[in-house]
């Protein structure tokens, strides 16, 4: 099990969110409307088919975990 764990942890979506931190983490924000308007820009600039890619690569990862129980 823990060699499952393992292998689904490295296998997230960390360049995807990495991408989306970024121009975040270099900015400091002066209230949280303006954090909510810059992370929503951010999520908009994501191409749909990257989205699509990731939330199925997501929803088979959760599948690989569920069987695995």
């Amino acid at each position: 099990m823990k060699r499952l764990r393992d292998s689904i942890r490295k296998k997230r979506i960390c360049d995807e969110t990495t991408k989306l931190k970024l121009p975040l983490r270099s900015h400091r924000f002066d209230s949280i409307e303006e954090i909510q308007k810059n992370s929503l820009n951010e999520l908009k600039a994501i191409p749909e088919n990257v989205f699509q890619g990731a939330f199925e690569d997501w929803k088979n990862r959760w599948h690989v975990v569920v069987h695995a129980l």
